[in-house]
């Protein structure tokens, strides 16, 4: 290698270092800038006139009692939803000229057809949590093209067992 081309690399090395080394130093100065502890001015803002809508840090309950309300028709729909269309995506069943064109399409059509039979109507009590977890859990591990695994999912995500009716 030839003395200028080496003092290019240790050049560009030196500013790259220098860099992280000068943003680094920033931040540990007191640096404002944005992060979940030190939101952009418009969140500030916004945090301060709503205090309720302010979403959990670390995935807990954004309500007082939230971790015991019983899981909705709805909520429970999102969620099966969410499991079956990652599954079509590893499938490869999304794409230009496959089942669904596009993640999004899939989950519209299939939300569409779900909330059909899990919804407030047909669940008055609200959704079987574990239940709704085996199902979940059933629609990850459904092989690709494996017509058992198929009918184990379905048997797993049977409305009957998903709903919970309140009593009269």
């Amino acid at each position: 290698m030839r003395a200028a081309e080496f003092g290019a690399i240790a050049l560009g090395i030196v500013g790259v270092w220098s860099s992280a080394c000068s943003k680094s130093s920033n931040t540990a100065q007191g640096s404002k800038a944005p992060s979940a502890s030190n939101p952009p001015p418009a969140q500030q803002q916004h945090a301060q006139q709503h205090p309720q809508s302010q979403p959990a840090i670390g995935g807990g309950p954004t309500e007082p009692g939230a971790e015991h309300a019983p899981m909705t028709p709805k909520g429970a729909v999102s969620s099966m939803v969410a499991a079956q269309c990652d599954r079509e995506v590893r499938c490869k069943k999304v794409g230009q000229n496959e089942t669904y064109k596009t993640r999004e399409e899939c989950v519209s059509k299939l939300e569409h057809e779900k909330a059909q039979s899990i919804n407030d109507k047909v669940c008055t009590g609200g959704i079987n949590q574990g239940n709704l977890n085996g199902c979940i859990k059933a629609l990850k591990e459904e092989e690709c093209g494996n017509p058992i695994s198929y009918l184990e999912r379905n048997e797993a995500c049977k409305t009957d067992s998903l709903c919970v009716q309140k009593k009269k």
